[in-house]
């Protein structure tokens, strides 16, 4: 159904929106610079790069859920649309262990 492939779309957007959120609180509270050495550089290439990735899905999001909306079906975009999604999740799993629990 087109209504629930919006929603869907709309909610993936939506919690994408809500992780650039979440990274850039973290940014804020956690006070790093990325002169400060090695560690800190590191931090902010690879969240940095995944923000911006998190952003072009943002996009994509926004123009597969405007051609369901408006009547276009593919459901191969569909598809590429969630391997993108899925593949951003195994990114940040290994983003998350690398950064957040090997530092």
């Amino acid at each position: 159904d087109r209504g629930h492939a919006v929603l869907a779309l709309g909610l993936t957007g939506l919690v994408a929106l809500m992780i650039v959120n979440a990274q850039a609180f973290i940014y804020h509270e956690i006070g790093l610079v990325a002169a400060e050495g090695a560690y800190a550089g590191m931090f902010y290439a690879l969240t940095g790069t995944y923000i911006a990735l998190l952003i072009a899905g943002v996009v994509f999001t926004t123009v597969v859920a405007f051609r369901q909306f408006g009547g276009r079906t593919d459901p191969e975009l569909l598809v590429a649309h969630a391997i993108y999604w899925y593949a951003m999740t195994a990114a940040f799993v290994a983003l998350w262990y690398v950064v957040y629990v090997l530092k």
